[in-house]
């Protein structure tokens, strides 16, 4: 009987030994389903949100004061570069497509749910003209809209393109100056980096060397009220690159009205 009951016993531990692997097979069977089950539902679900036809984009809503941008030339612009529907568009593309145009200074672009996408964009501002095609913004940027689309009344600058920031840097230090005796600059040269010509709305022509061109400025601006010439002409050239003083070159003398009555 002992012999038996240890039998048993022995047959009971072997069972339930052979029972537990069985059990963690069915575990295992069981997490290996479900991880293969959650994986085909996410390649689905990536499958529909970067598929072009799923969500597609309707809208393209433009945002910003804009003064010379055509909003419905940037919108198609924007609107041809759509590779993607509402999650697979590809937004770096977008923003590229948009700074294609000249007058875009900067651009962000967010989406809206479920078919709209937001472009927030800030035109560039003009301080001169660069040359004959170009223009100049405050940042020393040169940018190139199209011929029939750069605005009058500009003042012009003229130098090698990598002057740019110095020249916008100067323009408003001396134009400053300029204005509170009320001239102002319409044309701005550099001749390498050392000689400055300013072309003031009176007509005047100033030059400055560069290394004093402040000094130079303030003295040309004290001394103005007191260039007066005995035939009665207007200073025309004034030349500031002097050590110990300036050179004025006068423009002709006005010529007297013809009598414009016969005869009797």
């Amino acid at each position: 009987m002992a012999t038996e009951r240890r039998a048993k016993r022995s047959t009971g531990r072997n069972s339930r030994t052979q029972q537990k692997p069985t059990r963690r097979g069915r575990i295992l069977l069981l997490t290996v389903g479900l991880l293969l089950v959650v994986g085909s539902v996410g390649t689905w679900v990536a499958a529909l949100v970067t598929d072009p036809a799923r969500l597609p984009l309707h809208t393209i809503r433009i945002t910003g004061e804009l003064a010379h941008l055509d909003r419905a030339r940037l919108q198609q612009l924007v609107a041809d570069a759509i590779d993607g529907g509402f999650f697979a568009v590809d937004m770096t593309k977008l923003r590229d497509a948009a700074q294609q145009l000249a007058w875009v200074d900067t651009v962000s672009i967010r989406r809206v749910w479920p078919q709209t996408l937001v472009m927030d964009v800030t035109e560039q501002v003009p301080v001169a003209r660069w040359g004959e095609r170009a223009l100049v913004n405050g940042r020393g940027e040169i940018f190139a809209p199209e011929i029939g689309e750069l605005p009058a009344g500009l003042p012009r600058f003229e130098a090698a393109d990598e002057h740019a920031p110095l020249l916008v840097d100067f323009y408003h230090r001396a134009g400053d100056q300029l204005d509170a005796i009320g001239l102002h600059i319409r044309a701005l040269g550099l001749r390498g980096r050392h000689d400055w010509r300013l072309e003031l709305d009176n007509g005047m022509t100033v030059l400055l060397s560069q290394g004093d061109a402040a000094p130079a400025l303030k003295q040309f601006i004290a001394a103005l009220p007191v260039m007066r010439d005995p035939q009665g002409r207007r200073p025309q050239r004034i030349d500031m690159r002097y050590e110990n003083g300036f050179a004025v070159h006068w423009a002709p003398a006005a010529e007297p009205k013809s009598n414009q009555r016969g005869d009797a």
